[in-house]
C-alpha cells in the first residue's frame, strides 16, 4: 500500500541566531487564517495528538490540511493549517514556548485551548523538583546546541566569502531571469514554508515541494554557489510578481534552499541531481582558476561547519532526552479520557464529525 501524501513543513528553525519563529507568517493575519485555536499545556499533555485527531476530522470534512512539525523533533506536530473550498483557513497550533502565542483578539480570531484542565496538579507538584531539574538540563543542552550553530554560522560566512571570489553574479542573474520567464506571473504572493530543519534527529528535509510539483529542478550545491543561484531565482521571481512558497536554510535563514510555484507546479530545491528531477548545474557560473585557489580552504571550512552542526545535533538530542522525561511525568498526571471527550466535542462542533 502506497503512503498517503500530505504536505509537511516546519514553522520554525534552530539556526545560527538561535530559535527563529515563523509562526506569525504561517498562522497570523496575513496567512489567511480566519480562526486560530491556540493550545496551551505542558509537554506530554497530548497537544500533538489533539492536532492530529483534529486534522483527520478536518480532512474527512473536505478540508485540505498542511502539517507543521517541530523543528527539534519532526515526529511531533507544532501546528496544522486547514484550507476550505472557499479559500478560508483555520489553524490549530501549539502556543507554548519556544513559540508562545498570545492572542491579539481572543474569542474573535483566536481561541485558547487549555489542556491543563485535564491534569492533576497534585501529581505534578509531587514531581516538581524533578521537573525543574529536567528543565534546567534541557535548557543547558539547547544553549550548547545554539552555541555550536552560531559557530557553524560564522564558518559559513567565511565559506560564502571565499565563494564570492570565484562566483559570477552577473551570469547567475541573467540565467535566473531566463528561467523565471517560464513561470507565470501572479499577485506576487509569497508564503514561508520551511522544508528542512536541524534538531535532535539530525538534519531533516521533507520532500513536499518535490511531491507537489510536476517539474522539479535540483540546483547543484557547489561551495555555496547553489544557494547564490537560488537567491537570484528568488529575486527574479519577486521582480516578475510570481506567486511562490519559500523555504529558508535552517542554519542560515537569510539563504533560500527551496522554491515552489503553485500555479506552475514547479520547484527548485538545493541538492544533488537524481533521476527524478532536472539538474541545474552551477559550475558554469564560476571561474575555475579562482575556485582552485581557495578550494582547499573552502573544503576545510565546510568540514569544520559539518562537525559543528553534528555537535549541535548531539546537544539537541540530549535536550530531547530531557524533554521526553518531562513528557512522561506530565502524561502520568493527565486524565486522557476526559481530554478525549473534549477532542470529540471539538471536532463535532468544528467539522461535524
Amino acid at each position: 500500500m502506497s503512503e498517503v501524501f500530505c504536505e509537511k513543513y516546519f514553522a520554525a528553525a534552530n539556526s545560527r541566531g538561535g530559535f527563529v519563529n515563523f509562526f506569525p507568517d504561517c498562522f497570523g493575519e496575513t496567512s489567511g487564517v480566519r480562526r486560530l485555536y491556540v493550545i496551551k499545556g505542558g509537554s506530554g499533555t497530548g497537544k500533538s495528538y489533539f492536532m492530529r485527531h483534529a486534522a483527520r476530522c478536518a480532512e474527512a470534512a473536505g478540508g485540505h490540511v498542511e502539517y507543521y512539525y517541530c523543528s527539534s523533533d519532526p515526529a511531533s506536530l507544532d501546528g496544522v493549517r486547514i484550507t476550505w473550498s472557499d479559500g478560508g483557513r483555520m489553524g490549530i497550533i501549539d502556543g507554548t514556548p519556544p513559540h508562545p502565542w498570545e492572542p491579539r483578539t481572543p474569542g474573535v480570531t483566536e481561541e485558547i485551548i487549555n489542556l491543563g484542565d485535564f491534569w492533576n496538579s497534585e501529581i505534578l507538584m509531587a514531581h516538581g523538583e524533578q521537573i525543574r531539574a529536567l528543565q534546567s538540563r534541557k535548557a543547558a543542552a539547547y544553549k550548547r546546541g545554539y552555541s555550536y550553530l552560531a559557530a557553524a554560522g560564522q564558518v559559513s560566512d567565511v565559506a560564502f566569502g571565499l565563494t564570492e571570489s570565484f562566483a559570477s553574479r552577473p551570469k547567475m542573474r541573467a540565467a535566473a531571469e531566463r528561467i523565471v520567464k517560464g513561470i507565470p506571473s501572479g499577485d506576487g504572493r509569497m508564503e514561508i514554508a520551511l522544508i528542512s530543519s536541524i534538531g535532535g534527529r539530525g538534519e531533516v528535509r521533507f520532500d513536499t515541494f518535490r511531491r507537489l510539483s510536476e517539474r522539479v529542478y535540483t540546483v547543484e550545491e557547489l561551495y555555496g554557489v547553489g544557494y547564490m543561484m537560488l537567491g537570484e531565482i528568488y529575486a527574479a521571481s519577486v521582480a516578475r510578481g510570481c506567486d511562490m512558497r519559500v523555504s529558508y536554510d535552517p542554519l542560515c535563514p537569510d539563504k533560500i534552499n527551496g522554491l515552489y510555484y503553485p500555479t506552475a507546479r514547479t520547484a527548485f530545491v538545493i541538492g544533488k541531481a537524481d533521476g527524478e528531477s532536472h539538474s541545474l548545474g552551477v559550475r558554469r557560473f564560476t571561474v575555475g582558476a579562482a575556485m582552485r585557489e581557495v578550494r582547499t580552504e573552502l573544503r576545510r571550512a565546510l568540514s569544520l561547519r559539518a562537525s559543528l552542526i553534528e555537535s549541535a545535533v548531539d546537544s539537541f538530542a540530549m535536550a530531547s532526552g530531557a524533554h521526553f522525561d518531562i513528557e512522561k511525568i506530565y502524561s502520568s498526571a493527565m486524565d486522557f479520557e476526559a481530554k478525549g471527550r473534549f477532542e470529540a466535542e471539538f471536532c463535532k462542533r468544528n467539522f461535524g464529525i
